[in-house]
């Protein structure tokens, strides 16, 4: 199996399970690492993803690839710049709802409150409405 083949099946592979999950993957060469960046993050939390990884990264060092296998999140301190290869699914709302995408969608909560139930309050104050230092007098006005 050549490296193209393997990353191919690694992507089948993922999508296989998770198909909702943005996929990456970029060889860094000075590093000697095949990098694959699973998004969102929630996805390393689940067993079957972390069965995935082990199950890939055996496949991995099964074929004698003298290079390093690495998945990464949408937090690793190693990022993804020059991608060879993408895949980008179109999310449905089950998905959305089911992974959360906190990583790449960003919600607005508006709040509305009528003004009826908002009261004035006038904060209590232990200064006192007047004071005096040497021959200068001060009042202050509510």
């Amino acid at each position: 199996m050549t490296i193209q083949a393997f990353i191919e099946h690694s992507f089948l592979r993922i999508q296989q399970v998770f198909p909702n999950v943005a996929i990456a993957y970029q060889y860094v060469a000075n590093a000697e690492t095949h990098f694959i960046k699973v998004t969102p993050k929630s996805i390393f939390d689940y067993e079957q993803f972390i069965d995935i990884d082990f199950e890939l990264t055996d496949l991995f060092n099964q074929q004698g690839f003298s290079e390093i296998l690495c998945f990464v999140s949408s937090d690793a301190l190693v990022t993804i710049d020059q991608p060879s290869k993408v895949y980008s699914p179109k999310p449905n709302s089950s998905y959305i709802e089911w992974f959360q995408y906190q990583e790449t969608i960003a919600t607005t909560v508006n709040i509305s409150i009528p003004l009826a139930e908002i009261k004035q309050q006038t904060p209590e104050s232990s200064f006192p409405d007047s004071f005096s230092c040497r021959n200068l007098s001060l009042s202050i006005a509510a």
